[in-house]
């Protein structure tokens, strides 16, 4: 005999087993493996089944040969080769199903059992099948086959209904039942017509004469193909409704995982299984936004309508199968029995951050009027033992990881560029030390641009990879908003650095802090950097209620104006070959449960804050964020302190729970809603971070075309 058969020292049968009652035997494709493995354990879970032969047909020995086995000593394992698919004619190579058929037979007869049972990958037998073959007088048996479209309904095709004693009906009855004494024959489904004949084959007694058959009613044999991704086959309608799933476990975790989706919409209890929101655009024209599959589509008013009933806990009727949002939620994977996992921020047993932000002075040259950090113009400078302390402690991290990336960033505090020489020593060491680490740094400096000159921009495109210069562009609005210490306009500084910058090549943006004060102006600020030529990139930032910005309440950004402006920018500047943006629009490239996880900001007196806008006792909130200390040459963190900021997620407020930008802003930056030690429980931008995304999605939906603002 031309196979192998896996070995398995003890074949000794279980204790407890009815061993010679009946062998079940299968004829298994590669592709079939999970799903027989469900049905072969469950038939070992039954004292009934004395034998389990499987014969693997693959043109290659299969790599789970041996593999059932294992489970349990009934099971014994066989390959040969019987040709390769259905769609090749026999004679040219294909699969001879009826020669497979006849090699399994013969192999289940040697097992000496009372019964056989043919059984498919894709079907199983109920245990109570056991207790009607110990007192059945028949020699085959016809079962009625229960085609599961969900856990608890089922399909049978009408015209194979039969009817037998007493009125009792048999679903689609089929012989898989024999006495092993008896040898059927497998023969060609006359009614095939496929390339390969053996597609379908029956298994006939017609040439044993007095043969007695018994068809039996009732739940007893299971198909569960509708269930699998066979994308080929139409899912009709349920015909019957069961009292209870007659799926064991085993079904449930394989069908969750592997089960297809198309067959979903016809099911009972069938709801969302992941957020899906609907955003409304007007005009009976809906966005469905489901985050955590990173996809999106439009609908009509219906559509919408059943999104939010289904968010409120509706299941999926029969009724609804042929609707085309229930079709769009399927393909999305969004419809289900079990509610899938969120994101979620993990606690931390150590910090070992990868990014720092050095502040190096609390001192500034300007006096905006809407400074988070309330600078002043002379309060000290970081030490250089700090400085490469800070360094030293990110890049040694990013050592310990996979990726070996470190990033640092010089902020204020005040202006970092009144400490130049610092930011030239530090640079040049983190550098050196990150290469002797195989670890790659990004340099980034952000400045208001009043101290840089025609050689410092040389050195910063020479050493540093990115520049944010801080400036309102209109020159009126930078002397009013961002004026120098005693009260001149600083544009005519700002102008000259940006020309240096723009000519030797350093790659830069704009940051422009808006408020209701200047929100109108965005479109013209837009324009004008157009007419100096030379800038790619304008980032538009809504003022935060911090610092200075805190005691003027007419400083406070109007977020509907801040969306029509922002949008009505970012067009123009699409036309003009300016990229305009906040960051709100990169949430749409971002998912999670937390904004940000506790930043790694060192001040100049070695404070350590999650926030690098509350660098100082003096400033309202600090407590919240304070998280260590630099001191006696090493870092002290507050373990404690920096899992209480991490576990403030999304999940926290319930105003976000039901919002579609949830786990785009992951509940916005924690610190627009300190107020003191009080966590404010609605975001100061909500409008802002919904509007913006809600037009990136139908940017996306457009094919990235920047579109013209709908408001």
């Amino acid at each position: 005999m031309n196979c192998n058969q896996y070995n398995v020292p003890d074949r000794s049968v279980h204790s407890g087993t009815n061993n010679k009652l009946a062998v079940i035997w299968y004829v298994v494709s590669e592709q079939e493996y999970d799903t027989a493995k469900c049905s072969i354990l469950t038939h070992l879970s039954y004292k009934w089944v004395g034998a389990i032969v499987v014969v693997y047909s693959g043109i290659r020995e299969p790599i789970q040969l041996g593999e059932l086995s294992e489970y349990d000593c009934r099971v014994f394992e066989y390959w040969q080769s019987f040709g390769d698919g259905y769609e090749t004619p026999l004679i040219e190579g294909g699969f001879d199903q009826i020669k497979a058929r006849e090699f399994a037979i013969s192999l289940a007869t040697s097992q000496n059992c009372l019964w056989m049972i043919h059984c498919d990958a894709d079907e199983f037998f109920l245990n109570d099948l056991g207790e009607f073959l110990t007192s059945s007088d028949a020699d085959v048996i016809k079962t009625s086959v229960y085609h599961l479209l969900s856990e608890n309904t089922f399909w049978v095709q009408t015209k194979q209904v039969k009817y037998i004693e007493d009125g009792e009906i048999i679903f689609s009855p089929r012989l898989r039942i024999w006495r092993t004494k008896f040898e059927p024959e497998i023969l060609y489904d006359q009614r095939n017509s496929n390339i390969n004949n053996t597609r379908h084959c029956i298994t006939s007694f017609a040439h044993i004469s007095s043969i007695k058959t018994e068809y039996l009613p009732g739940l007893y044999h299971i198909h569960i193909h509708f269930l699998l991704y066979k994308s080929k086959w139409d899912v009709p309608k349920p015909e019957g409704i069961l009292s209870e799933s007659p799926l064991p476990k085993i079904y449930h975790d394989f069908l969750n995982e592997n089960g297809n989706p198309n067959y979903h919409i016809n099911q009972v209890n069938i709801e969302l299984i992941t957020d899906v929101f609907e955003i409304d655009l007007g005009e009976d024209k809906w966005i469905v936004y489901a985050p955590l599959r990173g996809t999106a589509f439009y609908t009509d008013t219906l559509g919408a309508n059943m999104i939010r009933g289904l968010r409120k806990g509706q299941f999926v009727n029969y009724s609804d199968y042929s609707m085309p949002i229930i079709e769009q939620l399927t393909v999305i994977g969004a419809l289900g029995r079990k509610k899938e996992s969120e994101p979620k921020v993990n606690l931390i047993t150590e910090f070992k951050p990868v990014e720092a932000t050095l502040l190096f002075n609390e001192s500034c040259n300007m006096g905006c009027s809407y400074c988070y950090a309330s600078s002043k113009p002379s309060i000290g400078e970081m030490t250089w033992e700090l400085a490469e302390a800070s360094l030293r402690f990110v890049v040694d991290n990013a050592a310990d990881t996979l990726e070996k990336n470190a990033s640092i960033r010089y902020l204020g505090g005040g202006e970092p560029t009144l400490s130049w020489d610092l930011i030239e020593r530090a640079t040049k060491f983190v550098r050196n030390y990150a290469n002797q680490k195989g670890v790659s740094v990004w340099i980034r400096l952000i400045t208001n641009g009043t101290v840089l000159n025609s050689v410092r921009s040389q050195w910063l495109f020479d050493n540093v990879d990115y520049v944010t210069l801080s400036f309102e562009i209109l020159p009126e609005l930078q002397g009013n908003l961002r004026p120098l210490v005693g009260g001149q306009n600083s544009y005519d500084r700002v102008i000259k650095s940006l020309k240096e910058l723009k000519e030797v090549g350093v790659p830069f943006e704009i940051r422009s802090t808006v408020s209701e004060k200047n929100a109108s102006r965005m479109l013209e600020a837009v324009e004008f950097c157009n007419e100096i030529g030379g800038i790619s990139e304008i980032r538009f930032e809504p003022v935060s209620s911090i610092g200075r910005a805190s005691f003027d309440e007419g400083i406070s950004s109007e977020q509907k104006a801040f969306v029509r402006e922002f949008l009505n920018a970012r067009f123009r500047g699409n036309e003009l070959g300016i990229h305009v943006r906040c960051k709100m629009t990169r949430n749409i490239d971002r998912i999670g449960a937390r904004f940000c996880e506790a930043e790694f900001a060192v001040s100049y007196t070695g404070i350590v804050s999650a926030c690098h806008r509350y660098s100082r006792k003096d400033i309202d909130g600090f407590e919240t964020f304070h998280i260590g200390q630099y001191s006696d040459g090493h870092f002290n963190f507050n373990l404690d302190q920096i899992n209480k900021i991490r576990g403030i997620s999304v999940n926290t407020f319930d105003e976000c729970k039901t919002c579609f930008a949830k786990w785009n802003c992951a509940g916005e930056c924690l610190s627009k809603r300190v107020t003191g030690t009080s966590i404010n429980t609605k975001g100061s931008h909500c409008d802002i971070v919904r509007g913006v995304l809600a037009h990136m999605i139908q940017e996306r939906l457009n094919g990235e075309e920047i579109l013209a603002p709908i408001i």
